[in-house]
């Protein structure tokens, strides 16, 4: 870069162009919110048939450009404000010497060579003569600054000294402009998205490389704002956060993703949109590596011919699994184990709208170790009454589906309980509503984790009848998922026992002799259904669920 374009040169013109590009990532996101919250969700749960279900994928591959252009475009103009910031900085330092320049009586030629006046002590009756000196850079390693110190150590003309600072520091500031130019007009060029509107894997890996790219690059600006505080502070994070500009905050999210999400007391809204990314990007890489795995290990034959073990005869039309298609298909799973508890996020975030389940919020998420996933059912920050899954002690990505699955189901059961509308809210995070015998009733958020579950709310497949008395048992089930510690059976109180052999349909009831079912499903019960037995006086005694870590409350009359 020469003198004449970094003179002329205006850093706010790409700060401008910054904020065009952080206004168009904001409406692809609010459309592709729009599309995913109302749109989509109107259809899944007003329509049926495959004209719905045809309008569904399709819209699904929008919101995926949506999300796309959303992140790309955030990019870019973080990757602006970063290259505004380092011209900026090389401008005010050109700007600087050029003034330093004048006042000293220089004269800054075109190409940045510094001409400077005649001075000093009279050497034979002569005033020393000026000169001109060749733009150049300062030097760097200590043999070239002797030298030059000498240099102008030995001239006669002072002038001659400050024209070679002037020099320096012009040469410097193009050289800082120079290299800012070079480093980031890359980085700005792998932004360009591919010409199609098919998001494919491959996009998203690519969206990977160019938050690393831009977050290397514009490492100067981006240590130039405020840092986030130390120890994971809530209260500081929320401080921090609201310290922040709209501009800083957009260009912090696309660069730092993956710390964003995982910082307690932001928005949720912010964490979501963070780990949203941070998913779709490592969504992406788990299906190029499955891809790349079952490429490289083909499938074995399945079956092979039985041989009988006392007879050694092979009977005809008889085949068992081979063991080295058990040993592939063991490592086929592990191999997608993660993949399928991203599907499984995925799947919920497509549910939304069905009988009424809200928006999910991805409030958490890592791939590191067995990975984690923090999911909300309705936004956090606003909602009345939540349902919110966290990983617990043993948990891992691969087997999210499941909790996914439970507290979806709270979350219905606890909208069920309070009618559909907010429950008048009491001091702090609790609600009270009264039940139908008349008793007062207090629960906080329902939570389920991993490994232990404790909530106010049944966990039954269908709620209590109405006119029923709810009482809650809580419990600290072990690793193994049974309680530690189970409360004696009396009337009124659910004993959170289990069940060792879960019951399949046409399979023998596995209740207890002395235990009846309450509804008459033996053989076709879900996982969460409770089963009771009848103490002496007619009331419920106790309870056995077939799930070792549901807990459950059972009515009594």
């Amino acid at each position: 870069m020469d003198l004449a374009a970094l003179k002329s040169l205006k850093p706010s013109e790409y700060q401008d162009a910054a904020d065009g590009y952080r206004a168009t990532s904001e409406m692809a996101g609010k459309a592709g919110e729009a599309l995913d919250s109302r749109i989509s969700a109107g259809i899944r749960n007003q329509l049926s048939g495959e004209t719905a279900k045809a309008a569904l994928r399709e819209l699904k591959e929008l919101s995926k450009d949506f999300h796309y252009a959303a992140a790309e475009c955030a990019l870019a103009g973080a990757a602006l404000d970063g290259f505004a910031f380092d011209m900026a900085a090389a401008k005010r330092k050109l700007e600087a010497a050029l003034e330093d320049a004048a006042a000293a009586g220089c004269t800054v030629g075109a190409d940045g060579s510094v001409s400077f006046p005649a001075g000093g002590k009279e050497v034979d009756g002569k005033v020393p003569e000026g000169g001109t000196v060749r733009v150049s850079t300062s030097p760097t390693d200590p043999t070239s600054a002797a030298l030059e110190r000498q240099a102008v150590h030995m001239h006669p003309n002072p002038n001659f000294g400050k024209a070679v600072g002037f020099a320096d520091r012009i040469g410097d500031a193009l050289k800082e402009a120079t290299d800012a130019d070079v480093k980031w007009a890359p980085k700005l060029r792998a932004l360009k998205a591919d010409d199609d509107l098919v998001v494919s894997d491959k996009d998203w890996t690519d969206v990977t490389s160019d938050t690393a790219g831009v977050r290397d690059a514009g490492k100067d600006y981006f240590d130039s704002l405020p840092r986030p505080p130390e120890h994971d502070d809530p209260k500081k994070n929320a401080a921090w956060w609201q310290g922040l500009t709209d501009e800083q905050r957009s260009d912090y999210l696309s660069a730092h993703p993956d710390a964003v999400g995982a910082l307690d007391g932001l928005p949720a809204t912010a964490r979501d949109q963070a780990n949203r990314t941070v998913l779709d990007e490592a969504h992406a890489k788990a299906r190029l590596d499955y891809d790349a795995w079952l490429k490289k290990h083909p499938e074995p034959e399945r079956y092979q011919p039985y041989i009988d073990p006392y007879t050694g005869s092979m009977p005809k039309g008889l085949s068992v699994e081979s063991q080295e298609w058990k040993d592939w298909e063991e490592a086929r799973k592990n191999a997608r184990k993660s993949l399928d508890g991203m599907d499984a996020i995925q799947t919920r975030f497509d549910a939304t709208g069905v009988n009424g389940l809200p928006e999910a919020y991805l409030l958490g998420f890592s791939t590191d170790g067995d990975g984690r996933a923090i999911i909300a059912n309705g936004n956090p920050d606003t909602a009345d009454h939540q349902a919110v899954y966290v990983p617990g002690t043993g948990s891992e990505l691969g087997n999210i589906g499941g909790g996914i699955d439970r507290m979806t189901k709270v979350w219905h059961a606890a909208n069920d309980e309070a009618d559909g509308s907010p429950s008048p809210r009491s001091p702090g995070s609790a609600t009270t509503r009264r039940t139908a015998s008349g008793r007062t009733r207090r629960s906080s958020t329902t939570r389920t984790t991993g490994r232990r579950r404790s909530t106010s709310s049944w966990t039954g497949s269908t709620p209590p009848t109405p006119g029923t008395r709810i009482r809650t048992v809580r419990s600290s089930p072990t690793r193994t998922g049974r309680p530690s510690s189970a409360p004696r059976p009396r009337r009124g109180m659910s004993a959170p026992m289990t069940s060792s052999s879960p019951a399949v349909p046409g399979s023998r009831c596995p209740v207890p002799t002395n235990w009846t079912c309450p509804r008459g499903m033996c053989g076709t019960r879900r996982p969460t259904e409770t089963w009771s037995r009848t103490s002496a006086d007619g009331g419920t005694a106790g309870t056995v669920s077939s799930s070792p870590v549901i807990r459950t409350s059972v009515p009594t009359r």
